[in-house]
């Protein structure tokens, strides 16, 4: 399913920053890629991150914001609560 995050200004997604304990993006990018961002820093306008099938057809459902994928929970804030409603009610009126 596809998800609402929050890049870092690194412009990197939260899952290529290494998580805290509680599996939350804290610190640097992953050593591998060059990035040198010292801690995520999340931007503050979310944006959707697509997801494919291995046949390449886009996937449209998105997760809610708030709810685990894989091994994290989604961001609830404000902003990605109002992206999903934006993006449901689109999904909905086609």
């Amino acid at each position: 399913m596809s998800l609402i995050i929050h890049r870092c200004t690194c412009g990197h997604t939260p899952g290529q920053h290494e998580s805290d304990s509680q599996g939350k993006p804290s610190r640097g990018c992953h050593p591998i890629g060059g990035c040198r961002c010292s801690g995520y820093d999340p931007q503050p306008t979310p944006v959707l991150l697509p997801t494919w099938t291995p046949t390449g057809r886009p996937i449209p459902e998105i997760t809610p914001p708030g709810e685990r994928s894989d091994r994290r929970r989604t961001c609830d804030c404000d902003a990605c609560q109002a992206l999903y409603a934006t993006l449901t009610a689109d999904a909905g009126a086609r």
